[in-house]
């Protein structure tokens, strides 16, 4: 994972839709591989709309849509989730 890698973030609401691309903008935690469960990232979502693009902080990316849904499903990512395949 490196700055400026698209991601999928999960739970933004807007028009119907609660998947949309993001960006990322800050590694908070570059140290552990993706995979292992997940890393701490800083996000510019771009919503599928007129919408300005929404920033996100200290959201949990992991390496698959199963990873982050099971995480979103738990309650434990509350402001959101994202995944990168």
């Amino acid at each position: 994972m490196r700055l400026g890698d698209t991601v999928i973030f999960i739970g933004l609401h807007l028009h119907g839709a609660a998947e949309h691309p993001a960006i990322v903008t800050r590694l908070w935690s570059d140290l552990q591989p993706i995979g292992v469960e997940s890393v701490c990232v800083n996000l510019t979502v771009f919503p599928d709309t007129d919408t300005a693009p929404v920033v996100r902080s200290a959201v949990q990316l992991y390496a698959t849509r199963a990873a982050a849904e099971h995480a979103r499903s738990g309650g434990a990512a509350s402001c959101g989730v994202a995944f990168t395949r």
